[in-house]
């Protein structure tokens, strides 16, 4: 094989490899492998929304096993995806100091030690995993070929808009923000109405998420970032106000804490012995919770006299206070590879997955219901002709024997199993009028599911409503 050929296969093969399964999130969930391999995992250990916390160091000691890069890039990923003021809405619930945006400045944003952290899941997280009890995704085998783990997760919504992510790849990155929970299930509604065809006029229906809420300078040019027609990042603000001698700062960008600015302040003052930053005179923190939500905040004091329009220009122009925030949206397709897309070419991908899935589902639950239909068929059966199928199982030795003569009857596998399943004075006491309404249900249900299939109105209502879910 020619050398050139040979370095660029490989290359290409390995490019996608760390694309797929390190560094890029999925157009699926919007989540990168490692965070689809932990929510996994906390499936597995049955963690939910609603139950109790687990020691979160469980989690990424359990991962580990279809994990192959250590423990302390799971760790760190873990904590990242219970902080609401990095990934935007947060997959995990942490009992225990879970970081802050003021500490943003020191590793994992200030979090305590994994070992002293509880988590569980979110009601978003809740619902990925849901795609894996449905049966909605395929699962593959492990780095190591000893267990199943699934290759994507799904929801109802597109989830890739609900998490603010930053990946670097071989030939690829991406940098984009997230919106609010309300604003993306509105957006997919209209999305849906329209059949999938996105307009920019969709776009103006999302609002970006940022947990200070910073303003939003070129907030015009939200519509252009998202459908790459226009300026490639918002520009993002704090908010300065002044109080007698003090400056007070908040509404933070999303990157930004005080720690930061103050730095910032430092070196500037430090190269220019001119520069307006000495006349400030004390600096505090004055980040504190605020009807359970934290409110970042600094305060400065200055000297009397000092000209405060000039303070803050130069707040803005030599610190981070004013910051941009890009939208460069690189997925991982359907085909396993990275692509860019713009918001609207996303979703008019995710659309059609959103149509397939649902079609999936619909057959699922309609072949749960035929297997349902068939074991109470059975039961009907057995009924009728109790009194020599209680003898056929008494005179069996064991129960395979048992099963082989039921469906020497003719009997289905299905069908003899749910009956000797049953205790025989269960099955002797079974009510023939209401096996046979629940059959009836059952029969109505399929006709139902076959239906919605089929009714293109019934079906578009159906993705409305599972939208809102």
């Amino acid at each position: 094989m020619d050398l050139n050929n040979f370095i660029f296969s490989n290359l290409t093969e390995y490019g996608t490899y760390y694309n797929s399964e390190r560094a890029i999130p999925d157009i699926y969930s919007g989540l990168k492998p490692v965070q689809r391999k932990l929510l996994y995992t906390m499936y597995l250990l049955k963690v939910g929304s609603t139950g109790k916390f687990v020691k979160a160091l469980t989690i990424p000691g359990r991962t580990s096993s279809f994990y192959q890069h250590g423990d302390a890039s799971l760790e760190g990923a873990l904590i990242r995806m219970g902080q609401p003021f990095k990934i935007g809405n947060a997959l995990i619930d942490f009992s225990g100091n879970g970081g802050s945006q003021s500490s943003l400045h020191v590793p994992d944003a200030g979090a305590a030690a994994i070992r002293y952290l509880e988590a569980r899941l979110t009601t978003i997280g809740e619902q990925l995993l849901q795609s894996v009890k449905q049966n909605l995704v395929p699962m593959k085998l492990s780095f190591d070929n000893t267990q199943y783990e699934p290759e994507h997760l799904w929801a109802n919504l597109p989830t890739f808009l609900l998490f603010a992510q930053k990946g670097m790849g071989v030939g690829a990155a991406t940098s984009y923000f997230a919106f609010t929970h309300q604003s993306v299930v509105a957006f997919t509604k209209a999305v849906i109405a329209a059949k999938g065809e996105v307009s920019t006029e969709h776009l103006n229906l999302l609002k970006p998420l940022f947990w200070q809420q910073p303003t939003i300078i070129n907030k015009k040019d939200i519509v252009g970032v998202l459908s790459g027609e226009g300026a490639k990042s918002l520009r993002l603000r704090a908010k300065i106000t002044q109080k007698g001698q003090s400056v007070i700062i908040t509404n933070f960008p999303p990157s930004v804490c005080p720690h930061m600015v103050l730095t910032d302040i430092e070196k500037e003052a430090k190269k220019n012995p001119n520069s307006i930053f000495h006349c400030i005179t004390e600096a505090y923190d004055a980040s504190r919770k605020q009807q359970g939500k934290e409110l970042v905040a600094l305060e400065l004091v200055v000297q009397r006299g000092t000209d405060i329009n000039k303070l803050v220009q130069n707040l803005f122009a030599k610190t981070r206070l004013e910051t941009t925030e890009p939208y460069n949206l690189v997925l991982v397709g359907t085909d396993g590879k990275t692509h860019k897309y713009t918001l609207l070419s996303a979703m008019e991908q995710w659309y059609k997955i959103y149509i397939e899935k649902t079609k999936l589902n619909l057959h699922n639950q309609i072949a749960e219901l035929a297997t349902e239909q068939e074991k109470f068929q059975g039961l009907v059966k057995a009924l009728d002709e109790i009194d020599e199928i209680i003898a056929l199982i008494r005179s069996s030795e064991t129960q395979i024997a048992a099963k082989a003569k039921l469906i020497t009857r003719g009997y289905t596998e299905i069908q003899s199993t749910a009956i000797l399943k049953m205790q025989l004075s269960r099955l002797a006491n079974l009510e023939s009028a209401e096996l046979r309404q629940k059959l009836v249900e059952i029969e109505q249900n399929i006709t139902k599911l076959k239906h919605t299939l089929a009714c293109p109105a019934e079906f578009d209502a159906l993705l409305v409503s599972r939208s809102e879910e």
